[in-house]
């Protein structure tokens, strides 16, 4: 699949909060908070409004050259906090939450996406509205190198070049992982080896099952801890 080239806009001052475009119940109080949040437009001439409601349309879209932006503002219809209405890209330029994602970039928080072999269905967009291939089944771990998130965690996950799988199709592999002093650690065959002996976090290098239990290498060969699946 073609890269194509992203560009981030640098519209004001931003804050990063996860947001969600399902509808939450308002009890309390609309507000505007700072926000940080990259948001992903997809290269869409999203509408500009010039209030946070949505309702005044100001005759202007966002560029088809810019994929994500950052935000400077973020309104909510009242309580709870958690799903904002709508993003200010600066100077009151208000576009719906409901047209774009929080967006992250992975540096160190995830090594890899474990698919376990699977031909996971592979999109070109992180609302996964048009499917273009599948992972290929010979593949177990995979390159993250973005996000998209919601208020209750994540939803999307870019492989690279715009080519998202779900969250919930794929394993996400920690960058490190907090393990107790006392913790077995098994060979690549599953034969214990010895124990962690101090508790703290540890690196992630790698990460595969074993006899049906996913594992994670956090040293050599003979150092694999049971994460789990």
């Amino acid at each position: 699949m073609r890269l194509k080239k992203i560009f981030i806009a640098f519209i004001a001052v931003f804050s990063f909060l996860p947001m969600s475009a399902n509808p939450v119940n308002a009890t309390g109080p609309s507000r505007i908070e700072p926000s940080k949040a990259n948001v992903y437009s997809g290269y869409a001439p999203l509408k500009i409004y010039s209030d946070p409601e949505c309702t005044q349309f100001t005759g202007k879209t966002l560029s088809k050259n810019v994929e994500v932006w950052k935000t400077f503002q973020m309104y909510y219809t009242g309580d709870p906090y958690i799903n904002p209405k709508s993003f200010d890209l600066g100077a009151n330029q208000w576009i719906s939450s409901a047209d774009v994602d929080s967006i992250g970039d992975n540096t160190n928080e995830f090594l890899a996406a474990y698919s376990d072999y699977k031909a996971v269905p592979v999109y070109s967009d992180p609302r996964f509205k048009y499917q273009v291939s599948t992972l290929n089944p010979e593949i177990s771990s995979w390159k993250i190198t973005r996000y998209t998130t919601y208020f209750d965690g994540y939803a999307a996950i870019d492989l690279g070049h715009n080519q998202w799988v779900r969250y919930t199709d794929i394993r996400m592999i920690p960058g490190t992982i907090s393990v107790n002093a006392g913790t077995q650690l098994v060979n690549s065959q599953g034969a214990p080896t010895s124990t962690i002996q101090m508790t703290g976090d540890y690196k992630v290098f790698a990460a595969q099952k074993i006899n049906d239990v996913f594992h994670l290498k956090l040293g050599n060969n003979n150092q694999w801890y049971a994460f789990g699946f």
